[in-house]
């Protein structure tokens, strides 16, 4: 099975445009919705892109900026969160690291009465800013892609705060139990975090499954929970 020439067209706007609606597609390739989505799928089983609810991606997805990548999983990113919610109660301090799963639990601790929110995540501040939540930012040297801080400012601020809960996730968990990124500072910052944190929890959508990558954020014993779907 190969693209057709539209839909060969179509990969390379995407590609080009990094996200594009399904609406936009219509509109550029003057064909239907129902068409431009009946393509997306086949592109999609070509590993030419990924879809989300309304459009698609371009396809290498570590190289996403976050703002799409929390587009990804979506299903299973809310799936997430709401298994998270055994370890919320009123009056907690809760970590939420860069990635964009953990933004997923901020609408459900909006639930709850006096809660602070620690990040080095700028989005999780936006987005925590939107339900009115208590924050705490970690500061440090900016990385647009992920619209985070990292650095030895972060992990400073981290090590004088008792988080009652942590949230992480990261780019894989191996068979062998091994949590790990690609990304060096992520890491430290996320280590950093576990250290004072009474619980640590890691939730991973089913496309972080059997992976590994060069820098270890931790032994899964090391973890307090790991939730997967």
């Amino acid at each position: 099975m190969v693209l057709n020439d539209r839909q060969a067209e179509m990969a390379e706007f995407i590609k080009k445009n990094s996200r594009v609606s399904v609406k936009k597609l219509a509109e550029k390739f003057y064909v239907s919705e129902m068409t431009v989505r009946r393509d997306l799928k086949e592109m999609e089983k070509l590993g030419y892109v990924r879809r989300y609810n309304g459009g698609a991606l371009a396809r290498n997805d570590d190289l996403l900026p976050v703002e799409d990548r929390r587009l990804l999983h979506n299903k299973e990113k809310d799936m997430l969160s709401k298994r998270a919610k055994k370890y919320l109660r009123d009056g907690m301090t809760v970590f939420i690291d860069s990635s964009s799963t953990g933004l997923y639990i901020i609408p459900l601790l909006a639930e709850y009465k006096n809660i602070t929110v620690v990040t080095n995540s700028v989005l999780c501040l936006l987005t925590a800013a939107k339900y009115h939540i208590s924050c705490i930012a970690t500061g440090g040297r900016f990385v647009e892609r992920d619209m985070c801080t990292v650095g030895r400012e972060a992990e400073r601020v981290l090590s004088g705060i008792n988080p009652d809960l942590s949230v992480f996730s990261a780019q894989g968990i191996s068979d062998d139990g091994v949590i790990s990124d690609s990304d060096e500072a992520q890491t430290e910052v996320r280590r950093a975090a576990m250290l004072n944190s009474a619980t640590n929890l890691f939730l991973f959508d089913g496309s972080k499954q059997h992976k590994k990558f060069p820098f270890t954020v931790c032994r899964a014993e090391e973890a307090s929970d790991i939730i997967v779907i």
